[in-house]
């Protein structure tokens, strides 16, 4: 019961404080990251990361062509991911900057 009202009591101020959807997008990002590391191990951080979202484009930094390639590839199964942890159209598209 506790956490139940902490969960709304944070939310109600979130709301209040219009930051709900910067607190969502943070979250995406972390979630992005964790399956980027998960599908290539922890040297894809030196190589990528999701810098912030917007108009539900997902947008990744990446060192070279080569690892945006190799993103690139399965942009379908991570946005499938995180669509179905955070809600259907969470992301629609996964931009990569080089």
């Amino acid at each position: 019961m506790f956490n139940k009202i902490n969960n709304e009591l944070l939310s109600s101020a979130l709301g209040r404080a219009r930051i709900t959807k910067q607190v969502k997008a943070s979250q995406v990002l972390g979630y992005l990251e964790s399956l980027l590391v998960e599908h290539w191990g922890e040297a894809i951080k030196k190589r990528a990361k999701p810098i912030y979202v917007k108009d539900k484009k997902a947008v990744i930094a990446v060192m070279s062509s080569v690892v945006a390639n190799e993103i690139h590839l399965q942009r379908h199964q991570l946005i499938k991911k995180t669509n179905q942890r955070f809600g259907q159209n969470t992301i629609l598209e996964i931009q990569l900057d080089i």
